[in-house]
């Protein structure tokens, strides 16, 4: 029974808090975050939500940003991996509690959820190029970009609070998180 309210609460929440394409919303977010919903109440839901997302076509222009979030999406993995890679040998292995640490298991996380939503960066260039001309294709990913760079924002939002002295660079492993939060300061 618990199950099923946790799942009706967060159904009716994306419908009181969106008035636009809740229903596209409510399905990546139930896709992206699979582990964290029961699997077999989800699958009664989302075909329900795919019938309201065609009726919603009207709403797309959405897609147009599609693009420009996948490569900014992309620059901000490929940026942490080349901060990762400049660091000298052996200061890679960060205390569990670090900045570091925390910054690389998020980014970690969002990258194995978009693969497993098949919304990786590095495998949508070939998507975009079939999906062009299709609206609600379009829109899906540019609704899984705006989610995703949501969540990067909340990355860098997190480490900001949680670690203020990482301005000071103190370390490699700080001066490689405060670089890539100045960088998605700016372009976030």
């Amino acid at each position: 029974m618990g199950r099923i309210l946790l799942l009706a609460e967060v159904v009716t929440a994306f419908y009181e808090k969106y008035e636009d394409m809740p229903a596209q919303r409510l399905s990546l977010v139930l896709r992206l975050n699979h582990r964290k919903f029961p699997s077999a109440l989800v699958a009664h839901i989302l075909p329900l939500l795919q019938e309201e997302v065609a009726r919603e076509s009207a709403l797309m222009p959405l897609g147009n940003d599609a693009a420009r979030q996948i490569d900014l999406l992309a620059e901000a993995f490929t940026y942490w991996d080349q901060l990762k890679a400049a660091l000298p040998p052996g200061v890679a292995k960060a205390p569990a509690d670090s900045a570091f640490a925390f910054t690389d298991s998020r980014l970690l996380a969002l990258q194995k959820a978009l693969i497993e939503a098949g919304s990786h960066p590095r495998h949508q260039g070939e998507l975009l190029a079939q999906l062009q001309g299709d609206a609600i294709g379009m829109a899906e990913v540019a609704l899984v970009g705006r989610e995703a760079l949501w969540q990067l924002q909340s990355i860098l939002n997190a480490s900001h609070r949680r670690w203020p002295q990482l301005s000071d660079r103190t370390t490699p492993m700080d001066a490689a998180v405060a670089d890539w939060c100045d960088w998605a300061l700016q372009r976030l």
